[in-house]
């Protein structure tokens, strides 16, 4: 009397798990390929650390060059804008190109790569970056910013991959704040266009106060001339206990 309904019941339970499993198999996928999409972006496209156009202040470099029309057809959607010599369509081209874009580039693989974070940070913290970078010395990127409720100075080096890091007293973090203000930090140039070097060394300094934010960049910063990111740099050097190390 129950048996058909014993076999019913079987056959549906039987159906219900091979749907469920099949079920967990395309999940299972979509997540591998999700992740494998993810994957993908992250490792082809990265968001610049830097504006460029900040970066490299207001220097750049202009190019006006003049096109000439192939066929009649040429231009036909920059009417007013040509002019006819000698019965051709001549069009008058402005390039205006940003010098040492490829820096800007660099920067952003080697901080990406450290999986560093990109600044300002929106919790409006305060926090501090010294990119250094030596021709022929260990990289390094010394930081300065609140761990566990206290400032501490961390040292990063990029080749060794050594981390070294110590507590700062609140006087050294008010005679850090003082010397980026009489060093004028924050209403330095960010960059110049003209700087292309790549002998010698790189400076990249970053600081977050608040809802604050600035950055500086030289090449070969001389140690000469005052109210320069060079004293800053220094300061961060020795205060993070690096010795046995040349400056430059």
């Amino acid at each position: 009397m129950y048996l058909p309904f014993v076999q019913t019941f079987m056959s549906l339970q039987s159906v219900f798990f091979r749907v469920l499993l099949t079920l967990l198999v395309l999940i299972s996928c979509e997540e591998i390929l999700c992740a494998s999409n993810y994957t993908f972006k992250t490792d082809t496209v990265v968001k610049p650390y830097f504006d460029g156009k900040l970066f490299l202040d207001t220097q750049v470099v202009t190019t006006v060059w003049k096109a000439k029309a192939s066929s009649p057809d040429d231009f036909m959607f920059q009417k007013g804008k040509y002019t006819i010599e000698n019965n051709q369509k001549v069009l008058t081209v402005k390039d205006t190109v940003y010098s040492d874009s490829s820096i800007v580039e660099g920067l952003t693989k080697l901080l990406h790569k450290r999986k560093e974070i990109r600044l300002p940070l929106l919790q409006q913290q305060e926090f501090y970056r010294f990119l250094w970078i030596r021709s022929l010395d260990e990289f390094a990127i010394i930081k300065l910013y609140i761990k566990q409720k206290r400032f501490v100075i961390q040292v990063d080096w990029l080749q060794s991959g050594k981390i070294k890091y110590k507590k700062l007293t609140s006087y050294q973090l008010t005679q850090f704040r003082q010397l980026l203000k009489d060093s004028n930090f924050w209403t330095m140039k960010p960059a110049h266009a003209e700087m292309s070097s790549t002998d010698g060394s790189m400076w990249l300094i970053e600081a977050q106060n608040r809802n604050k934010y600035h950055f500086v960049y030289r090449s070969n910063p001389s140690k000469e001339q005052k109210k320069n990111i060079y004293s800053i740099g220094l300061w961060l050097i020795k205060t993070a206990g690096i010795q046995s190390e040349r400056i430059y």
